[in-house]
């Protein structure tokens, strides 16, 4: 890095790769804002640093992110709420195709905690969320809900969420990722399929969790991943 000189691990000709090198690290930030709507972008290479992300919100209150085409980035889309009781409330993310293949194409031993270990979806606003009908494939994590750690014990993150109608295939560890406090959070109805796990409940501080109608195929390790404490 303090040289800026890139060294390529191969002995093909350099003339015959594209290279996509990001300036900046978020394509949107939405901080504190109210009633904004993002539909119908397509997001690509971005990301300079730890927490690179597509679209990225931080205590943003009725927010519509739909119908965009988000690809090669760490993180597609992060929503997050560290603010008062009326910030971070009301998310609808719908009909949105997140992936990125190039880092699927890795073995997920090579990725599991490394700084590549991204996820398409994070969800850890307030109250209210509805995640519905985005096709996620070719990621590490497909969809996040909560957090883990000490603030896995605050059940007012990511309360009172829908989880359903997502098509998520070909992801490298968990399809669906609840964690910590999921108070009235419901996955239905989601479609999953070539995975390492369908959902992992490893552990839920705080429920009630529901996860009804599902279907899970072609999982290399579990269907469902449980852990003794939630």
């Amino acid at each position: 890095p303090s040289a800026s000189r890139l060294y390529l691990r191969s002995q093909g000709d350099p003339n015959t790769h594209t290279w996509q090198l990001p300036r900046f690290n978020h394509a949107f930030d939405v901080n504190a804002r109210d009633w904004i709507w993002i539909e119908g972008f397509e997001v690509r290479f971005y990301g300079l640093s730890i927490n690179r992300c597509g679209v990225c919100a931080v205590n943003a209150s009725h927010l519509v992110i739909r119908k965009n085409r988000i690809h090669n980035v760490h993180l597609g889309i992060s929503i997050q709420w560290t603010g008062g009781d009326s910030q971070g409330n009301d998310t609808r993310l719908e009909f949105n195709e997140v992936y990125d293949v190039s880092a699927a194409n890795w073995e997920r031993i090579a990725v599991k905690g490394g700084a590549m270990e991204g996820a398409a979806i994070i969800m850890r606003g307030h109250i209210g969320a509805i995640v519905r009908g985005n096709d996620v494939h070719h990621m590490f994590n497909g969809i996040y809900i909560g957090t883990s750690g000490a603030a896995g014990e605050n059940p007012a993150i990511a309360f009172d969420a829908d989880i359903y109608n997502n098509r998520i295939h070909h992801v490298s560890d968990d399809a669906l990722e609840p964690e910590g406090a999921c108070v009235n959070v419901r996955f239905r109805n989601n479609a999953i399929d070539t995975v390492f796990s369908g959902i992992s409940l490893a552990p839920i501080t705080y429920g009630p969790t529901w996860v009804l109608r599902n279907t899970i195929t072609n999982f290399t390790s579990k269907a469902v991943k449980w852990d003794m404490n939630s």
